[in-house]
């Protein structure tokens, strides 16, 4: 299980940093200066947001870690086994293939399980009508954050995949055309850029609807201004690279083959 456990914390330490350094400071952030609360609230609110991400990392990273092992013990099997069975092998390939959508399902359950509670959680601490304006941006974070956040995932666990599939037991096995999973580039690429793009589309929604109503007054915009677009440069440049290496990765396969 030594391979397990390099393979486990070398996608897990990928995958969690871009979460805790790009979107969850992002979401954290923007929730507590546009939320209206003041000083000792906008600790509350980032105490238990925090407490909420930090429940939902030691779930998903406990779902990854036996997840994997369930891979890792079949191929392990296989490979001690050279009359495993043919159809069992290849429907172990396509799960296999399949699990970079399920980190990206599963990191958007993590935000909608994660930030609604929290949410909830520090109204009925500071009381539903001081928070109110928090509870009304929930939406609008989940839907900044969640396709980013999908599309970031798929990318970084299909590049660690990657050496997994390379493996001898896997390498050889040819899949019918008909039973590989499609994503497209082209598919990738749309996607990618509409995940960009909703962010600033997304949050300029959100501040034109909350100046419209009178619920968002926001001392020093410039400097918050300033902090925000830092932080958009952070999941654009991020997700760009990815994205980048995932077509590079897929270029270079087909040259070589």
């Amino acid at each position: 299980m030594k391979n397990l456990k390099q393979f486990y914390w070398k996608l897990t330490s990928r995958l969690e940093l871009f979460t805790h350094t790009v979107p969850l400071p992002f979401a954290i952030y923007l929730g507590t200066i546009a939320s209206g609360l003041n000083d000792k609230n906008q600790l509350i609110m980032v105490f238990i947001c925090s407490s909420w991400a930090s429940l939902t990392f030691v779930i998903g990273s406990l779902w990854r870690y036996f997840r994997l092992q369930y891979f890792f013990k079949k191929m392990e099997r296989f490979e001690s086994s050279p009359n495993s069975d043919l159809e069992e092998m290849l429907s172990f390939k396509l799960k296999l293939m399949r699990y970079p959508y399920e980190e990206g399902i599963v990191i958007v359950l993590r935000w909608i399980c994660g930030a609604t509670p929290a949410l909830f959680h520090t109204a009925y601490v500071i009381g539903f009508e001081n928070a109110r304006l928090g509870l009304q941006i929930l939406p609008f974070i989940i839907f900044m954050i969640a396709p980013l956040s999908f599309m970031a995932y798929f990318f970084i666990t299909e590049n660690n995949l990657r050496l997994l599939l390379q493996r001898k037991s896997l390498l050889d096995l040819e899949i019918p055309v008909g039973r590989i999973p499609r994503f497209s580039y082209y598919t990738r690429i749309i996607l990618t850029v509409f995940s960009l793009a909703n962010l600033p589309f997304t949050l300029f929604s959100y501040m034109l609807y909350a100046v419209v109503n009178g619920y968002l007054t926001v001392q020093n915009p410039i400097l918050h201004i300033f902090i925000l677009a830092i932080m958009f440069s952070l999941p654009i440049a991020f997700v760009t690279y990815v994205l980048g290496v995932s077509v590079k990765n897929g270029i270079d396969k087909v040259s070589y083959t």
